[in-house]
């Protein structure tokens, strides 16, 4: 009998409901996220996290296409459509409420991840975009907020320009339409963040339902304000054995529904200043199972 497996990752959620992999297209609404008018998230570059395939302007079925031939030189049909770039529901949902059914009616489309803030989300925001998804009913939607802490004085830091209690809020917004299933996402590492206060943000986005989670590890990119303040007064960032010392410590107050879609940040390369790693994706998830199975840790086992 096979062993029970440490945590509950999207691929694996995947295989169980759809039987086979499921890939993720990266899509755009092309509205620019309203924070930027604020400064913006001082860790943010759109850029960054951009694949090769999405193209600044194009269409939603132009992003569609580009990302379907992609998977494809990855053996992969099936996906899941993720309006990922920007802030997606901004100007109230209109762009999306548009687009967002272009990927939900291709046959390939297992179901749609939708990222955005706390503050951009209304009731009547989340009923039209219900009302427009009705072509598929049966497909998954999750609404993806971004949180990143739980703490007041790390959201400043960040310039996110709002509020824990707006997440609290909107969560309870998103909860209160079966349609919808609710995600969020964190970072880790935080300068002046200890595990005690991670541990918190992590118990706070439980609290709220969440049934999909994003874990990120605070990266300096080039061009960002906080690439700025990092030559001025660099700041401790963990390697990747801290990082994976601060997930060992975390994932057990991860109830074991929740989908893992991330457990670590993405940036370019070439726009990537800190940390540099030099390992790739699959050799640090091998060492994380490693340690979780050496220290008989496993997702959901304090929660």
């Amino acid at each position: 009998m096979n062993a029970k497996p440490r945590l509950n990752l999207f691929r694996d959620y995947a295989r169980r409901r759809w039987g086979r992999w499921v890939g993720k297209i990266i899509l755009s609404t092309g509205i620019r996220c309203p924070n930027r008018d604020l400064g913006g998230c001082i860790y943010c570059s759109a850029s960054s996290f951009r694949p090769t395939y999405l193209q600044e302007g194009d269409p939603v079925a132009a992003q569609l296409a580009g990302g379907k031939a992609y998977l494809r030189t990855l053996d992969t049909q099936l996906f899941f459509g993720c309006f990922q770039q920007e802030t997606s529901t901004a100007g109230n949902f209109d762009a999306l409420v548009e687009q967002a059914a272009i990927p939900l009616r291709d046959p390939d489309c297992a179901g749609l991840a939708i990222s955005t803030r706390p503050d951009q989300v209304t009731d009547a925001g989340l009923r039209r975009l219900r009302d427009a998804l009705q072509c598929a009913p049966d497909k998954p939607v999750i609404i993806e907020l971004g949180l990143q802490s739980a703490r007041e004085d790390t959201l400043r830091f960040l310039n996110r320009n709002h509020t824990l209690r707006d997440f609290v809020e909107t969560a309870a917004l998103v909860k209160g339409h079966p349609r919808f299933e609710l995600g969020a996402h964190l970072i880790l590492g935080i300068p002046g963040e200890s595990m005690s206060d991670m541990r918190r943000s992590v118990q706070q986005v439980v609290e709220s339902g969440i049934g999909h989670l994003k874990l990120h590890h605070l990266q300096v990119v080039k061009d960002t304000p906080l690439s700025e303040l990092y030559q001025k007064s660099p700041f401790p960032l963990p390697n990747f054995d801290e990082y994976l010392a601060m997930l060992c410590e975390l994932i057990p107050f991860i109830p074991r529904p929740v989908v893992i879609h991330r457990l670590w940040s993405t940036a370019r390369k070439d726009l990537l200043c800190q940390p540099r790693w030099l390992i790739n994706s699959g050799q640090l998830l091998g060492r994380l199972l490693r340690l979780l199975e050496q220290k008989n840790l496993a997702q959901g086992q304090a929660a």
